[in-house]
């Protein structure tokens, strides 16, 4: 075997190629590798001025360096929609090259409609192979000057041994290796991109229909593997589709909902950013309902993502539209639809006889239905000892609504609690009894399990002082503390205000001292030095300045 000659040979080869490079505007390093992500390298002329900018589609940079016979510094740049502009130094040597690498992702590659794959290679600017030149796209795969100028272009290329090329540009030498054939190419004039077009496959010669003839079957292949691949990625929406409409896709129909792009649709519910998944696949599923059920979606979307959550997460959902306040038809449909299923009913019941108690569910859903919103029960307490019992006055003053209903809550004692639940149904006013065998301390309602009703209690004085001390959570401390400073006899009133002013809490103690002006003059004497103690020492600076504006008025 004679390989010495070979490498000084190559040397020589690449020494010339080097010195003509300095007078191209293009030079190109690509090793081809089928099927998988694209990277190049290019060294670009810097006889355009200070800053040169290039139209380079969907590309990934990963570098940018100046080029003086060795790669030197990294150079300024920003790459935007597309665009490359790189900033050279004002000093920079006339004869140096602008070196960038980036890569290009196989899925944009594939996005292209001026890139048909074979298999394996691909062509690039087909319609330039054949007809009139201009039909390409700039900036596709290689550095296009923005301006569109024509540009000496130079493509070095690795191929497989069994891959073939036809361009325009001339081959100057090839270069065999043992796993491939570095293929140097060069335009022979100024070349536009607009004019470029390459093909690489195993075509032994090239002929026009051939190539056309095998880019209608690679497109015919990959439209049906994108159409797998839709089918695979898709597959609980258009299951969920056929079931509803009792139909089947063919492999057609998939083909053509395969290039069904993005909804720009935004369902009020559920929205998509409430949903598990990425936003373009959500929004791919949204068009599919859409694209099926036309004026329908809305209900079909809703229908398809509760069967598609679980009971614990549909339900949070619900419940976030219920504390943002939806009063869509939509939320609230299906919102009591998941009240009816608790009890084992459904809307279609409600066309059906019933029992009386799921007659009274199904008419409380119609209601809420009609009214989409919580509704307010008004609670006052009154205790009979001598019958045993604990009295809930309760008013909603809807005379023509009788309302199922559940109130559940503690009885606190000086010593246990107690727990207690009654189910009534509930006309516009009515009164519900609770037998005790003494006197709670105070007691505490839990919220309407579903939501539906809101307590709007009115506590009596001995509730509101047993939960200022007392109450199971700050909250409920708060609440009462809230309470009695707003209604509160006179001679309460100096107790409650002075507990607002010790309370450490910026919002209370600025409503305590608004009520100062409200006690009489032996309240007044008492809360005094907690003023000037605030007025003096308060970290608030509102709160200070209120103090001292109280003592102010309260100087004869």
């Amino acid at each position: 075997m004679h390989r010495a000659p070979f490498w000084p040979i190559l040397l020589s080869l690449l020494c010339y190629l080097q010195v003509s490079a300095q007078k191209q505007g293009l030079e190109v390093f690509w090793h081809y590798t089928p099927g998988t992500d694209q990277e190049l390298s290019a060294y670009l002329s810097t006889d355009t001025g200070l800053e040169t900018c290039y139209l380079l589609l969907d590309a990934e940079i990963l570098e940018v360096r100046l080029s003086e016979g060795r790669l030197k510094e990294s150079l300024n740049y920003r790459y935007a929609n597309s665009e490359l502009c790189i900033t050279l130094d004002v000093k920079h040597d006339p004869r140096a090259r602008i070196y960038i690498r980036y890569r290009l992702k196989k899925q944009s590659l594939e996005g292209s409609p001026f890139v048909n794959f074979l298999n394996p290679g691909l062509v690039i600017n087909a319609l330039n192979m054949e007809g009139e030149a201009g039909s390409g796209s700039p900036g596709l795969l290689f550095p296009s000057p923005l301006e569109g100028r024509a540009q000496r272009f130079r493509l070095n290329l690795k191929l497989d041994h069994d891959l073939n090329i036809e361009s325009p540009l001339e081959t100057e030498y090839r270069v065999v290796e043992d796993e491939y054939i570095a293929h140097f190419m060069l335009s022979s004039t100024a070349l536009s991109m607009k004019d470029f077009y390459l093909a690489i496959g195993e075509f032994r010669r090239f002929d026009a229909d051939d190539l056309e003839d095998e880019i209608a079957r690679q497109n015919e292949a990959l439209a049906a593997e994108r159409a797998e691949r839709f089918e695979r990625d898709y597959k609980k929406v258009l299951y969920f589709i056929s079931e509803k409409q009792n139909r089947i896709y063919t492999n057609e129909g998939l083909k053509k909902l395969a290039a069904l792009a993005p909804s720009e649709t935004k369902p009020s519910f559920p929205k998509i950013s409430e949903l598990p998944g990425e936003a373009t696949k959500l929004r791919i599923s949204l068009a599919l309902v859409e694209n099926a059920f036309d004026e329908q979606w809305p209900q079909h979307w809703a229908s398809y993502w509760q069967e598609q959550l679980d009971s614990l997460d549909w339900q949070k959902i619900l419940r976030k539209h219920q504390v943002e306040g939806d009063s869509s038809y939509l939320f609230w449909q299906f919102r009591l639809k998941s009240h009816l299923a608790k009890a084992h009913l459904q809307w279609a019941d409600t066309l059906k006889p019933q029992s009386k108690t799921d007659s009274l569910r199904l008419h409380k859903a119609r209601y809420f239905l009609a009214r989409r919103k919580p509704l307010s029960i008004s609670i006052r307490y009154r205790l009979q000892m001598q019958k045993q019992a604990l009295e809930f006055y309760l008013e909603h003053g809807d005379t023509n609504l009788v309302l199922p209903l559940r109130l559940a809550g503690e009885l606190h004692y000086e010593d246990q609690q107690k727990t207690f639940s009654i189910h009534a149904a509930l006309k516009a006013e009515d009164t519900i009894t609770l037998a005790i065998e003494k006197a709670p301390r105070s007691l505490y309602l839990k919220e309407d399990a579903e939501g539906l009703l809101i307590w709007q209690e009115q506590r009596p004085l001995n509730y509101l002082l047993y939960d200022l001390s007392k109450a199971p959570s700050p909250a409920l401390q708060r609440a009462a503390l809230l309470e009695l400073l707003e209604s509160a006899a006179p001679k309460l009133k100096a107790t409650v205000v002075g507990i607002a002013l010790d309370s450490g809490e910026p919002d209370l103690q600025l409503l305590g001292l608004s009520k100062v002006k409200e006690l009489n003059t032996n309240g007044l004497a008492r809360l005094k030095s907690s003023i000037e103690d605030l007025a003096a020492e308060a970290s608030n600076v509102k709160v200070k300045q209120k103090a001292r504006e109280v003592l102010e008025e309260l100087e004869p």
